[in-house]
């Protein structure tokens, strides 16, 4: 029997639920006090990632912001002369 060919949101969406579920289990490893590895920067690698996803598949007018005019490029005319 063959599954279905998932969509992108839907490989997203189960991608996002192991890393949350990753993140629960080290959380709860971690408020044990278990110490096999470091639960601690596991929790937040996994919040991390769940984010970037979030970012990645939500994009917001916040992630083409353009920098300040202070910061960019100055555009100068071919009969400008460079040297002062």
């Amino acid at each position: 029997m063959k599954n279905k060919p998932q969509t992108v949101e839907e490989i997203v969406r189960e991608e996002m639920e192991r890393f949350k579920a990753s993140a629960f289990r080290h959380f709860m490893q971690w408020t044990m006090d278990d110490v096999d590895e470091d639960h601690a920067a596991a929790v937040l690698f996994n919040i991390a990632a769940v984010e970037s996803l979030k970012d990645k598949m939500n994009p917001t007018s916040d992630d083409t912001l353009s920098p300040p005019p202070e910061l960019e490029p100055r555009a100068y005319s071919s009969n400008q002369n460079l040297e002062r």
